[in-house]
C-alpha cells in the first residue's frame, strides 16, 4: 500500500508529463504549419520539374527517332539520283496475307504488321551515260514504304500511281536499282536529322 506523500508525488509528476506533451504537441502543429523552408519548395519543384523534361526527352528519342531520323538516314544512305527519269506503272497488285505483305508500296502507319498490301511494280530508263532499262522495280511512297496522314495518304497514291500505264517522274536508288520512289529532295532528308538534333 502505498503512502499519500507518494500518490500525491506521482501525481504531480503525471501532471507534469501531460503538460510537456501539450507543449510538445503545439511546438509540433507549429513546424508542420510552417512546413518546408521556401529552399526546400524551390529544390523540390524544381527537381520535380528536370525529372518530367527528362522523361519527355527519353520518350521522344525512343519514339521519334525510328519514325524520322532512321527514315532520312536511310534514305541517304541509298544514294538517289537527284535528277528524276521517266517512270511507267507496269503492273499492280493488291495482296492479303502476312506472308504475301514483307513489303508495301504504301502502307498508312508504320509499327503495325500489314496483312493487306499494294506492290507497284515500275520500269524506267536510267538517263546516266550507260543508259539501262530497268523492269520490275518496286515503287515506294518514302524508302520505308509506309507514313503516316496527313503526310502519306495511300488511297491517293495509290490512284496516282498504281494503274498500269502511267508515266510519271521519279528516282531511283544508285544502290539497289530496284527501289524507286515519286519525291526525293536530299535536302529535305538532311534537314530532318539537323533539326532533330
Amino acid at each position: 500500500m502505498r503512502s499519500s506523500s507518494s500518490e500525491l508525488l506521482l501525481d504531480q509528476q503525471e501532471g507534469l508529463r501531460q503538460r510537456k506533451i501539450k507543449e510538445l504537441a503545439q511546438q509540433a502543429k507549429k513546424t508542420r504549419a510552417s512546413g518546408q523552408s521556401c529552399r526546400e519548395r524551390t529544390l523540390f519543384y524544381s527537381t520535380s520539374v528536370l525529372a518530367v523534361i527528362a522523361m519527355s526527352a527519353g520518350s521522344s528519342l525512343l519514339f521519334l527517332v525510328p519514325l524520322y531520323v532512321d527514315p532520312a538516314i536511310s534514305t541517304l544512305v541509298s544514294n538517289f539520283v537527284t535528277e528524276p527519269v521517266t517512270c511507267v506503272t507496269t503492273r499492280r497488285d493488291e495482296l492479303i496475307g502476312l506472308a504475301n505483305c514483307s513489303w508495301s508500296s504504301c502502307r498508312e502507319g508504320c509499327t503495325s504488321d500489314a496483312y493487306q498490301c499494294t506492290h507497284i511494280y515500275v520500269s524506267y530508263n536510267d538517263s546516266s551515260s550507260a543508259p539501262n532499262q530497268t523492269d520490275n522495280a518496286i515503287l515506294l511512297v518514302n524508302i520505308k514504304g509506309c507514313g503516316y496522314p496527313p503526310r502519306v495518304l495511300c488511297a491517293n497514291f495509290t490512284e496516282a500511281y498504281g494503274n498500269e500505264g502511267t508515266e510519271f517522274p521519279c528516282y531511283h536508288s544508285r544502290e539497289n536499282r530496284t527501289v524507286v520512289l515519286t519525291h526525293y529532295d536530299r535536302d529535305e532528308q538532311v534537314a530532318i536529322i539537323i533539326h532533330y538534333f
